[in-house]
């Protein structure tokens, strides 16, 4: 088993932990998912990334609601301006 490991190249997965650190990848993984930029969810226990796609209407709701907030931001900060 140790001389087939020895073979064999390292995943992708294990030189980027071996480069940068498990902790390293959790948090920018974490700082993505919290944004709402990359729709997954770390399992721990079994040290894997799920990733789950939302459907096309939710896509859209929150689009349309990022939009509407840009909107509004800029309507108050005019506002503030004018008076």
């Amino acid at each position: 088993m140790l001389l087939m490991r020895i073979l064999t190249p390292p995943t992708f997965r294990e030189r980027v932990w071996m480069c940068v650190g498990v902790e390293f990848v959790d948090s920018e993984l974490l700082r993505f998912i919290t944004s709402g930029r990359l729709h997954c969810t770390i399992d721990k226990v079994n040290g894997v990334v799920e990733t789950n796609r939302p459907s096309l209407k939710n896509a859209q709701y929150e689009t349309v609601i990022r939009q509407g907030d840009i909107l509004l931001n800029a309507v108050q900060r005019l506002s503030k301006v004018l008076y």
